[in-house]
Order: structure tokens, then sequence, then C-alpha cells
């Protein structure tokens, strides 16, 4: 994809550490995997596909493809952290 690619090398020349390269990928990464999933094209999204994309970042399990953790997964396998057991 050409204008993530241009927007990658332009971070490489202006002097971005490799670190911030690589969050800034994997961030767009996770930002196209939503708009496949959504069934929505880059070039026509506005500010509400936005407010959708960060909320699904707040709140991931309401995605299909994660699945919460159980709340009596704890008590019943009785997981002990630090002396702790819950």
């Amino acid at each position: 994809m050409m204008p993530v690619m241009n927007y990658l090398k332009y971070l490489d020349k202006t002097g971005k550490s490799p670190n911030t390269q690589k969050t800034y990928c994997y961030s767009l990464k996770h930002f196209f995997t939503y708009l496949g999933e959504v069934n929505k094209d880059y070039k026509y999204i506005g500010l509400e596909d936005l407010v959708e994309f960060v909320g699904r970042l707040r709140s991931p399990y309401e995605s299909s493809k994660v699945t919460p953790l159980q709340q009596d997964f704890f008590s019943v396998h009785k997981i002990n952290f630090g002396g702790t057991a819950f």
C-alpha cells in the first residue's frame, strides 16, 4: 500500500527512532485490520470511523475475534499471585 510505505519512508527520512517507526507500523496494521473487519476503504473514512476504531482499542472484547476471560476463572483454578490466592 503506497500511502503507508510513503509515510514509513517519511518517518525514516525525518530521523524517527526505529522504535517509533515500529510502533507506528504496528498501529497502522491494527487500523487496517479494523478497516478490513468493518469492510471500509481507507480512502473513504470519516471522523465516526476513527471514533469507532479508538472505541474498539479501548474495549477489544466486543470484537468477535477476542474471547474475554471468564470472571470465575481465578476462583476455579485457584491461581496464587505473590501469596494472594484469587
